[in-house]
């Protein structure tokens, strides 16, 4: 019955829904049938968006540290160094 104003609820940034631009009175509408709660509010605050390629970085701990050096020394070839070097790239800690 309302389910137009509950997609614009749910996705503010919403243009067009069934090729109909969304217009500013629906936008309002939508608010007060179906107000937004904090979880929403707050996941709309934080960007979650997946981007391909993209690693979200973290700081390594003092033994993670430890041992990437260790099998950085541990190496005996260049392809093994190489392969290191794309576990890391692609966020894996060596094991």
């Amino acid at each position: 019955r309302h389910y137009r104003y509950y997609v614009i609820s749910k996705l503010p940034n919403l243009k067009v829904l069934d090729f109909q631009k969304v217009k500013l009175t629906e936008r309002e509408a939508a608010e007060k049938l179906f107000p937004s709660d904090q979880e929403t509010k707050k996941m709309e605050e934080e960007d979650n968006t997946f981007v391909p390629g993209v690693i979200k970085k973290r700081k390594m701990t003092a033994a993670e540290k430890k041992k990437i050096l260790e099998a950085i020394q541990n190496a005996t070839d260049l392809e093994e160094i190489d392969r290191l070097e794309q576990q890391l790239k692609a966020g894996e800690i060596p094991s």
